[in-house]
């Protein structure tokens, strides 16, 4: 069981040369990224809008509904440009997770008009995919195709999703990760990459930092 289903709720895609440059441009910056990352580590500043992830919805007015906790779990950014993969919980009717496809990703296009975009296929098989299983403990194991020894537990917190993951040794909720590229010869390789997330406890951040071996 793999999850890669491209969000289609954005603006549709351009269509024509420009559009086709743009694709054919992304699909060789994935391959470099796949390349880059697994020599480095296999992979590619805490978001500062993005509300506590676990954190519980805002309280609801006297008798009115209960505020649907955000989707969104975590992002990738990276330095070669400002386009964002955004990493968000898929759930059904009843607010629990999709048992057939929990987790969807696309791209937010920031460094053009902020449009949605899912993944091509190059990008799903050797950079940012994953795959979903049902762990033993509830919620769902989850290995992001780039880095594949630290897995996700994806679950609910309460009537929340977010993603568990371990961070300089300790557990914590994941927010983002950042990819930092150092260009100087035909493929882009990795200076280091930044994880960053929140203490599932005391909310407090946990960031570390990881050097290509």
């Amino acid at each position: 069981m793999g999850g890669t289903r491209p969000e289609g709720a954005g603006r549709p895609r351009a269509r024509g040369p420009a559009a086709g440059a743009r694709g054919a441009a992304r699909a060789g910056l994935a391959l470099a990224a796949a390349a880059s990352c697994a020599a480095a580590l296999a992979l590619p500043p805490a978001l500062g809008a993005h509300p506590p992830a676990g954190a519980p919805p805002a309280a609801a007015a006297p008798g009115a509904a209960p505020a649907p906790c955000p989707p969104e779990l975590f992002r990738i950014r990276r330095s070669t440009n400002a386009n964002e993969l955004v990493y968000a919980a898929r759930l059904d009717d009843e607010g629990q997770l999709d048992e057939d496809d929990p987790l969807r990703v696309y791209w937010l296009m920031l460094a053009e008009d902020g449009h949605r975009e899912g993944l091509n296929i190059l990008e799903k098989m050797l950079a940012y995919g994953f795959t979903a299983e049902p762990a033993p403990q509830g919620g769902f194991r989850v290995v992001l195709k780039a880095k594949k020894d630290r897995p996700l537990h994806l679950a609910l917190r309460g009537r929340c999703p977010v993603a568990y993951v371990e961070i300089a040794g300790r557990p914590a909720l994941l927010r983002s990760i950042y990819v930092q590229t150092s260009s100087g010869g035909v493929v882009p390789t990795v200076a280091h990459v930044d994880m960053a997330g929140v203490d599932p406890t005391t909310g407090r951040e946990i960031t570390e930092r990881i050097l290509p071996n």
